[in-house]
């Protein structure tokens, strides 16, 4: 057995949740084998053409099974190839006598090659995505666009590359879960299988070598593990876990009709996540008691010019009107980092994560911030609206920013227009800064919501998307858990409110910690109602009892270990 296979079992990186069990399907990666020069130019060109129109239809019906946010990826897809440039480039290599496929790949090349030598992770990333278009139009000059036809029932997808186009055309009704060997947690692909509610593992060497066509596969997610031709015992195990997660999304179905209480009967708020229109109706349909946390630098991407204030109002506005007087949290434009905007004109920078993003950028952009709060508070007479500001660092920051909502409101007051003149403004907790002075950063603050995603790379000074230093990235650190607790502390003590928007707020190891430390969850609508089924399984006192035992902790093993060991006693 190969030496990266240990008792049968491989490992990689799990990016979407879940177990299952099932016959392996290889897809081994095929060669370009093509002819380089042709004499015909114009056929050539003709069957390009073609081959771009049945691309983008293919992308069309796939992209209309997603939410808007993982639609916009395999529709940016489409715009990649349709890029004048890139149309342009591929026409004049076929006009001299190249073959489409060979034009193709030529210029697509250039770009992957230049995206390669990159310093950046996420535009390396990004390559994936330049080689899937390529390949899928090649396959199509050559009539081999059949990656998955044959999958049958109850098969796990065994592949050397994971593409977006590939996880998006899995039929989900056979397909039980997928193995690659290349892919992160960040790739385009990891967040369409989390949408498509596949269990996935990424980063698994040597998977379509090792494994076998019609080999009995186990993929544990919990784990990161995948298990070959497992001994009847293992299936057996493997079986008694899948039916403990069906009773307990049983369990979960309950709450969407319950409040959000801990066992005993403290009320916590529930919120959700969003992006867009439709991720505030998916929170809507879980019973969501408002959005407390919307991303607006998505209505920013994927535009030649910049977005205008008026039709920033008409989400706004939608998006308040259909929560019926529940609050949305609008966090003003969060670019910058991993994030660029190319509507925007930003600079690069040699490191952007602590460059010129987020309330930086803002504070120096007014012909950015200035619309974006206008439509913010013209949409505030239409229902309860919170602006929260992200990546602060100082006092200063927040006065400047309250500033220039408040010149906003004195011209809306003069030319009469309507806005909620008590609007609430809040931050973003998630620099090392705002939380080590949060007891004077939340006097200029009407509530907290702690980001964790960045404030854990930060206090850690860790880039979570690193392999190698990424055992450093967990919320569970000594030195997380510290600020997380001290930030509350501070709000708490200005009787404000405290919520977490980051992913940990999902997290059921971090949830019997947060249980007393929070007020809000603002979560994706995906784990609202588990996260409601989680909370209720803890007391407050237990939870007090446990950070403070925590805090004793000298390590990340240690508190885990706690947390695992005393939170059954509390459990449902």
């Amino acid at each position: 057995m190969n030496q990266v296979c240990l008792n049968n079992k491989l490992f990689g990186i799990a990016v979407s949740k879940g177990i299952a069990n099932g016959k392996a399907f290889v897809i081994k990666t095929r060669e370009n084998d093509f002819s380089h020069f042709a004499d015909n130019s114009k056929l050539e060109l003709s069957r390009f053409l073609d081959a771009i129109d049945k691309f983008e239809k293919d992308n069309e019906e796939k992209a209309f099974r997603l939410n808007e946010k993982e639609r916009k990826i395999l529709l940016g897809h489409t715009a990649m190839v349709k890029d004048p440039y890139v149309f342009d480039s591929i026409k004049k290599e076929i006009e001299n006598k190249k073959t489409a496929e060979k034009a193709v790949f030529d210029v697509f090349e250039e770009y992957i090659k230049l995206f390669e030598n990159s310093n950046d992770k996420i535009t390396i990333e990004r390559c994936d995505d330049i080689k899937d278009v390529r390949n899928g139009i090649i396959e199509i000059l050559q009539n081999k666009n059949t990656k998955v036809s044959g999958i049958g029932y109850n098969s796990v997808v065994v592949v050397k590359e994971l593409t977006p186009s590939l996880i998006s055309s899995l039929d989900r009704e056979k397909v039980v879960a997928v193995i690659s060997e290349n892919g992160s947690e960040t790739s385009h692909s990891a967040i369409l299988a989390r949408t498509l509610e596949i269990p996935s593992i990424l980063s698994v060497k040597s998977a379509t070598e090792i494994i076998k066509d019609g080999d009995t596969l186990i993929v544990d997610t919990e784990n990161s593990q995948i298990t070959i031709n497992p001994s009847k015992n293992e299936i057996i195990e493997c079986e008694k876990k899948k039916e403990k997660i069906k009773a307990e999304n049983e369990k979960i179905k309950k709450y969407l009709t319950l409040p959000c209480l801990t066992k005993d009967s403290k009320r916590i708020s529930i919120y959700s996540n969003a992006g867009t229109f439709f991720d505030v109706e998916r929170g809507i349909k879980v019973n969501t008691e408002g959005v407390g946390l919307f991303r607006t630098e998505f209505l920013y991407m994927d535009r030649e010019t910049p977005i205008t204030e008026e039709e920033q109002f008409q989400i706004y506005k939608k998006c308040v009107t259909a929560l019926k007087g529940k609050p949305l949290t609008i966090r003003t434009l969060d670019i910058g980092g991993d994030k660029n905007v190319k509507s925007l004109d930003l600079k690069k920078e040699e490191n952007p994560f602590l460059g010129f993003r987020a309330i930086r950028f803002c504070l120096n952009r007014d012909d950015v911030f200035i619309p974006q709060l206008t439509a913010i508070l013209k949409a505030s007479a239409y229902g309860k609206i919170r602006i929260m500001l992200p990546l602060v660092t100082t006092a200063n920051e927040i006065l400047s920013a309250k500033e220039k909502i408040e010149c906003v409101k004195m011209t809306l007051s003069k030319k009469k227009v309507d806005f909620d003149s008590n609007i609430e403004v809040g931050i973003m907790v998630e620099t090392p800064s705002a939380a080590i002075s949060a007891e004077k950063l939340i006097k200029y603050c009407d509530f907290f919501s702690i980001g964790t995603n960045d404030l854990v790379q930060y206090i850690m000074a860790v880039d979570r998307g690193n392999k190698d230093v990424k055992y450093l990235y967990s919320p569970l650190e000594p030195a997380v858990i510290k600020a997380i607790k001290h930030i509350s502390d501070c709000a708490r003590n200005q009787n404000k409110e405290v919520g977490m928007c980051g992913e940990q707020a999902t997290d059921k190891t971090m949830i019997p910690l947060l249980v007393s430390l929070l007020d809000e969850f603002s979560v994706n609508p995906a784990f609202l109602l588990k996260t409601k089924y989680r909370i209720a399984k803890y007391t407050t006192d237990f939870s007090k009892w446990l950070v403070n035992e925590a805090l004793k902790c000298d390590t990340k093993a240690e508190i885990e270990n706690l947390v695992k060991t005393t939170s059954q006693s509390q459990k449902l």
